[in-house]
């Protein structure tokens, strides 16, 4: 959690009185780092927080912001350098922590600290795990991977309780959770309760949440399927005694770090595509061939049936979020929009691939070898009308909200389009899909019965469970559908 006023022993606030507080420095100005300034700027940016609530500390090496969550100035200085990793709409910090790290978030607890916050460290430390397989917190001095300790930042310092590391870029614990020595051994005693709940909010940071308002807005970017006001929330500002998460904090790290292994089936088909909102409209390539393809079909939500649309035929498909409407390549290599009317436009042109992102921005995978064929095809995004070609090659695509192309190659490499030239992302992809809020999803290329599929975090891949060769994404909290062997599964039960 972040500061508390000491006003009421059942009510704390995250931040102290102003005449008990002095004024943070500028960020940067402390340490004679020039650059600094610009560190804090990127991170202000890439966290949604206030340049104001972003303070460098130099005996840490790290960024404090708001109050309480570290982030090391190395790991700004890589996040920086990387550029990479999509905005999301979610409450929580852009990098989250890979599976293998969140699966063995094992604590070790400073011997400095008195019983009674050993005491509370005890008795909480598993919270976050409840009913969340992939989450697993646990007590050891073995080579734990989130060590409690106790801060020493002066005597007189009562500004916060507890600082916690955000995710480090490369999926690991950000950092040492800083408890302040003051209110160990010097400053006023803070009860058991109010111990407990700084201790199940500094581990919330070290999950990547991040702070939730009382009045409904929030520090950062909400979370998908958790209340836009929630008055219970551990992680929220100002907050009561401990008692339990709230709904809205479990749901939050079940959304983060998921688990589903119950896929439902929603009939057959071998390509789809999602449109946006809260009333996406579904389409598929079904089984029954036509002269330049399979058959197009939309999905009637009031019927749960899918419904046949007049075409030729199509061999890959993409929807346009902002039209609702589909393109298509057909077995030939042309391309077509459909309109309005509910007829076809033909563009120029030949491609093997199609994807359209949430501003409508259409991107295609050509048909001119790239690399002999050893990266696949050319990369081409329509640009007034024309397809100009892009750097790289690829085999499938899919288009992020900022309109940039993600491509994976012939060898299941991935890439990233940041504006200028394609950045490879850890992980090989047999196809990948962004949903209209998002999300990055993917097939994997390890398993003979399709690929394991997976969710990008910001900085690695979650995986969901199931298997699938062709994927799309509708907005949380559907998540993402695909085809295995003419079979189309959705992570999300829509009772079919």
């Amino acid at each position: 959690m972040a500061v508390l006023a000491l006003v009421s022993l059942t009510m704390q606030s995250c931040k102290q009185p102003d005449e008990l507080v002095s004024q943070p420095p500028v960020a940067g100005t402390e340490t004679g780092h020039s650059d600094t300034q610009a560190l804090a700027a990127f991170l202000s940016s890439e966290l949604g927080v206030a340049s104001t609530e972003i303070v460098y500390e130099d005996t840490v090496h790290a960024f404090v912001v708001e109050k309480d969550m570290l982030v090391s100035e190395a790991d700004v200085r890589v996040r920086m350098k990387a550029g990479i990793g999509a905005k999301t709409t979610q409450r929580r910090a852009k990098w989250l922590l890979s599976d293998a790290v969140v699966g063995s978030l094992g604590i070790s607890i400073d011997a400095n600290f008195p019983a009674e916050w050993k005491q509370a460290i005890n008795e909480v430390a598993l919270t976050w795990n409840h009913n969340n397989p992939k989450v697993k917190f646990y007590i050891t001095n073995d080579n734990p991977k989130v060590r409690l300790k106790t801060y020493f930042s002066g005597k007189n310092d009562l500004s916060y309780i507890v600082k916690a590391p955000l995710p480090a870029q490369d999926g690991n614990v950000g950092g040492e959770v800083l408890v302040n020595y003051n209110y160990c051994y010097y400053g006023p005693q803070i009860p058991l309760s109010m111990k407990k709940a700084a201790i199940v909010h500094a581990l919330g940071h070290v999950l990547g949440l991040t702070h939730t308002n009382p009045d409904g807005s929030y520090d950062n970017m909400h979370i998908p399927g958790t209340p836009t006001v929630d008055n219970a929330s551990v992680m929220k500002s100002t907050f009561a005694a401990w008692t339990s998460l709230s709904w809205g904090d479990w749901m939050a790290a079940k959304y983060l770090y998921p688990s589903n292994t119950g896929w439902s089936t929603m009939g057959t088909g071998y390509d789809l595509a999602a449109g946006g909102g809260s009333d996406a409209t579904l389409w598929k390539l079904g089984t029954i061939p036509l002269p330049k393809g399979m058959m197009v079909h939309k999905f009637n939500w009031s019927t749960k049936n899918w419904d046949t649309v007049p075409c030729q035929g199509a061999a890959r498909i993409a929807v346009n979020p902002i039209t609702e409407r589909p393109w298509i390549v057909d077995s030939t290599g042309d391309i077509f929009e459909m309109l309005a009317n509910g007829t076809w436009k033909k563009y120029p042109g030949k491609a093997g691939d199609i994807g359209v992102g949430a501003n409508g921005q259409v991107w295609i995978i050509g048909t001119t070898f790239i690399d002999g064929g050893k990266s696949g095809w050319s990369i081409h995004k329509l640009e007034n009308g024309k397809w100009v070609q892009k750097p790289g090659g690829g085999v499938y695509i899919a288009v992020d909200a900022d309109g940039n192309a993600w491509v994976a190659n012939s060898k299941g490499e991935i890439y990233r389009y940041n504006g200028t030239k394609f950045v490879q992302l850890p992980g090989l992809a047999s196809d990948i899909a962004i949903s209209a809020d998002g999300y990055v999803y993917i097939t994997g290329r390890s398993d003979a019965l399709g690929g394991k599929i997976y969710r990008w975090q910001g900085n690695s891949w979650t995986q969901l469970g199931g298997f699938g060769y062709n994927i799309t994404a509708l907005e949380a909290p559907y998540g993402p559908l695909v085809s295995i062997n003419g079979t189309i599964q959705s992570w999300f039960n829509f009772n079919m």
